[in-house]
């Protein structure tokens, strides 16, 4: 069954690229790749696109089911269907509550399996990164980013994305995507990746961090021939770099069988 992650449900914008192949700049394609990011406390989580069927807001009220796994709230109606819910804070603990924006995500698995869902406090966006941006065990050694998230029995990779932030004078940082004035975007729906555009990226060292925070380079936007028309004042003082995330990469299988839903026991 494909996944039913329409912009209208999700309540977001979505990539407009596609998994697919992305030529380079020396004209060879790159297999690309589609990630739903979410949270949960803290963290910042990611999850195949593929894995994911619907995404849906939380029941008032569950189910509860005697001698199950922990990570098991209870059961669920989704549409006629029996579903499962599982809390990922038992695998990721966490002492942040979250932003009330609370999520259920419906996994795409065979109908004679028990269906399942995730609660996540909320839904990033989904997002298209090439291959080369997803580093696990083999790669992430030849990477500037600190491989000790994969020591996690459930994260399987770390998905490199890049945002746009910027740095007010006497306002400290402001994270995430700008909009067309040069501030920040409100919502949930705000994309986590802005491109760089015009402007020249020089590095300077970022830092790394645990699965919520940013990891690997940081860059500067030194202004341009295209990029020199008159600033007005706010952005005058302010400066906006491109910072580079690493995302953990969830492994859905693992995540099923940790939780008491593997294929052998639903």
């Amino acid at each position: 069954m494909a996944p039913d992650l329409s912009e209208k449900l999700l309540g977001m914008d979505v990539d407009d690229d596609r998994p697919g192949d992305s030529g380079d700049e020396d004209g060879e394609e790159e297999q690309l790749v589609q990630f739903v990011f979410v949270t949960v406390g803290e963290h910042r989580l990611a999850l195949p696109v593929d894995a994911v069927r619907t995404i849906t807001e939380p029941p008032a009220e569950l189910t509860r089911v005697p001698r199950s796994s922990p990570a098991i709230e209870g059961l669920m109606d989704l549409r006629g269907e029996v579903t499962a819910v599982i809390d990922p804070r038992v695998h990721f603990p966490t002492t942040d509550s979250g932003p009330g924006r609370e999520r259920l995500l419906v996994l795409d698995r065979p109908s004679d399996e028990q269906s399942v869902a995730i609660r996540v406090d909320d839904v990033i966006g989904v997002e298209t990164v090439p291959e080369s941006n997803i580093f696990d065990d083999e790669t992430v050694d030849t990477s500037e980013l600190s491989g000790d998230v994969l020591e996690h029995p459930l994260i399987v990779a770390l998905v490199t994305t890049e945002r746009e932030s910027r740095v007010g004078a006497g306002t400290g940082v402001s994270d995430g995507p700008l909009d067309d004035d040069g501030g920040p975007t409100a919502g949930p729906e705000a994309s986590p990746v802005v491109g760089a555009g015009s402007a020249t990226l020089s590095s300077s060292r970022g830092t790394s961090g645990g699965l919520g925070e940013s990891i690997g380079e940081t860059f500067e936007i030194e202004p341009t021939e295209e990029t020199t028309a008159e600033p007005d004042e706010d952005e005058a003082e302010s400066t906006r770099e491109i910072v580079l995330e690493a995302t953990a990469l969830v492994d859905v299988d693992r995540l099923l069988l940790a939780s008491g839903q593997s294929e052998e026991t639903a």
